[in-house]
């Protein structure tokens, strides 16, 4: 590849009239406390990333004025000293809903989209990952493949009834149908919103889209229309609309349920590269961000990549559970 490869999170702050829910986190997405969960994540994600990736660089996208400490923490200095970029964006590409009053904030990610596209070296490798993710191992694997392909994604691989955050893959495909006029021979496929990496070029093509159709969607939400709920939804649907992707990245990185009530482990998670940890926002991240925001602990001294991934696994769970029910996002 001829260009640099991006490690980026995003976290937009809601303000009082933004309030909306987030099923893993209690409280009012617009107070203080609650956003310190996600800015625990953050310093978890860059964190971790930096330990196992020497050559990217980093960028948090956010509307933050300013980056918070987080008890004694200072975030902003984490930031300086790791070199990790901030980039301030207003939410622009916020797309109406019906009834659907969870995760407001996601459609964030076409800011940032708008962003790359337009500031971004044709030769850049951007890489989008929620929060609540850390890395076990390094992205080279990973970035191997999207420098192949242009584009590699998360397949979630939910049942064509399973409801994924207020729609099934049946809904998918009777919206898809209406907005293209076309018949789908099956349900689209449906891929994770935790991960995103291309290349700046499928970066611009899908900016395209995303302009072509929010006014399609726009007018669907006033006419009562079922819509897309979470930037998952639209992504998806820009997927499918330009044939994308060949390959997919679920050989790296995986939604990995921990919760009491169910879990998907399967034993070979520390064959991956990429955790995403959506039921330990406010358990096993928050007491690795402990172990991070602690110069002596074992975060900073162990070396090794297995060591390092079992240290991980006891701090989020994904050692000490076994099979399950599949949950939503």
């Amino acid at each position: 590849m001829n260009g640099n490869v991006y490690v980026c999170t995003r976290f937009y702050c809601d303000s009082e009239e933004e309030t909306n829910r987030y099923p893993q986190v209690r409280g009012n997405s617009s107070e203080p406390q609650f956003q310190l969960v996600y800015w625990r994540c953050v310093v978890a994600l860059f964190a971790t990333s930096i330990k196992n990736n020497a050559d990217v660089r980093h960028i948090l996208f956010t509307n933050a004025k300013e980056i918070p400490d987080i008890g004694r923490f200072e975030t902003a200095r984490f930031f300086e000293e790791n070199e990790i970029e901030v980039i301030r964006l207003p939410y622009t590409c916020k797309i109406p809903r019906n009834d659907y009053d969870c995760w407001g904030s996601t459609f964030f990610i076409f800011d940032i989209l708008k962003h790359i596209s337009e500031n971004a070296l044709a030769g850049d490798i951007y890489t989008i990952l929620d929060p609540d993710c850390v890395f076990v191992n390094s992205i080279s694997k990973i970035i191997d493949f999207v420098d192949r392909y242009d584009i590699l994604l998360y397949e979630t691989g939910y049942a064509y009834n399973w409801d994924i955050n207020g729609l099934t893959r049946l809904d998918m495909k009777q919206i898809y149908e209406e907005i293209n006029g076309t018949t789908l021979a099956e349900p689209p496929r449906a891929y994770g919103g935790e991960w995103f990496g291309a290349k700046v070029k499928v970066i611009k093509d899908i900016v395209r889209i995303f302009n072509e159709t929010r006014p399609v969607i726009d007018q669907r939400v006033q006419d009562g229309k079922k819509s897309f709920n979470t930037e998952e939804h639209f992504l998806n649907y820009i997927y499918q609309k330009l044939g994308l992707p060949s390959e997919h990245a679920n050989q790296h990185i995986r939604r990995v349920w921990t919760g009491a009530d169910y879990t998907n482990i399967s034993g070979d998670e520390f064959s991956l590269d990429i955790w995403h940890t959506p039921a330990e926002k406010t358990s096993g991240i928050a007491a690795l961000f402990e172990q991070i925001a602690n110069p002596q602990s074992g975060f900073h001294r162990i070396n090794s990549r297995e060591q390092f991934a079992t240290y991980l696994g006891s701090h989020l769970g994904i050692s000490e559970h076994v099979g399950g029910e599949k949950k939503g996002s």
